[in-house]
């Protein structure tokens, strides 16, 4: 099963289970003035291609090692908020079966988990649902 329809699933999963989930795509893209080209000209292009004139980055995402699918689920807590739903951090982090976390990827999981969200590893829907079940306790098989 491909990365992106292993994501896809887990989103549904969760949502079902009250969460909800969104990508987070981390990465560093560029902006600027676009020139698209349907014919060669001066510069040598594609048909397709554009040309950013006046270029800069731009970062997406969170923070290198953020989770793939970050969001919330609903819960309600103590005492004084008897009654009143709250949203809860949740950070998923998607492994194939052989995927190994990257120390920034422990360490993110880490300070959510510490900060009171609920920290998962999931290589299937099932390891995702079980994640919130037992309160981000839950990291699949982990290696």
């Amino acid at each position: 099963m491909s990365e992106k329809r292993k994501m896809h699933e887990i989103m549904i999963a969760l949502t079902k289970v009250a969460a909800r989930v969104f990508r987070n795509h981390v990465g560093l893209a560029y902006q600027g003035r676009a020139q698209r080209f349907s014919r060669p000209g001066t510069v040598e292009v594609d048909q397709g291609d554009v040309l950013i004139r006046q270029a800069r980055t731009v970062r997406a995402g969170l923070v290198v090692g953020s989770s793939d699918l970050v969001g919330w689920q609903q819960i309600t807590i103590g005492e004084l908020d008897i009654g009143r739903t709250i949203a809860q951090f949740v950070a998923c982090e998607v492994k194939d079966d052989d995927g190994v976390l990257e120390p920034e990827q422990s360490q993110f999981l880490q300070v959510v988990k510490d900060s009171g969200g609920v920290a998962i590893v999931a290589r299937s829907a099932e390891d995702a649902v079980n994640g919130i079940k037992l309160g981000g306790n839950y990291h699949g098989s982990c290696h």
